[in-house]
């Protein structure tokens, strides 16, 4: 199973935060409502315990724990919710997250070639150093030559 979201959970999970600040104005939610909401999203039901772990760990929701273990009830922090769609919501993060692998493999071609590159440079360090000599060779010959 992939341990990231992808494009898809992050803009269905922007979508439901936003839906969740339009519908309900009290912090706790029943959680069957919550995966019903993700299966008819068309998410991964084996996904769903990822996608709510993501968002536990970015403090926008904590379990309310009734009657043993089960998980009832979802509480929802409702000022980081707030905070994180005004700063451009999982998109945004998975957007960021992307461009960073991007760089990432980038820079680790980029440091595959080097040695390359390096040695590129000495050999045209040592032609450009010769054809130097040479030229410096050939204006002494024309001024011994007058």
């Amino acid at each position: 199973m992939n341990k990231e979201l992808s494009k898809e959970e992050s803009e269905f999970i922007d979508t439901f935060l936003k839906e969740y600040l339009d519908k309900y104005q009290t912090e706790s939610v029943f959680k069957g409502k919550v995966t019903f909401l993700m299966k008819e999203s068309g998410i991964n039901p084996l996904r769903n315990d990822f996608i709510l772990k993501e968002l536990y760990s970015l403090s926008i929701l904590s379990f309310k724990h009734e009657s043993g273990h089960k998980k009832l009830a979802i509480d929802f922090n409702r000022d980081n919710i707030v905070e994180l769609i005004k700063n451009g919501g999982m998109t945004e993060k998975w957007l960021n997250r992307e461009q960073k692998k991007i760089n990432i493999s980038l820079s680790e071609n980029t440091l595959k070639e080097f040695p390359k590159t390096k040695w590129f440079a000495r050999i045209g360090f040592f032609i450009a150093v010769v054809l130097g000599l040479k030229e410096l060779y050939f204006w002494i010959m024309q001024l011994q030559a007058q």
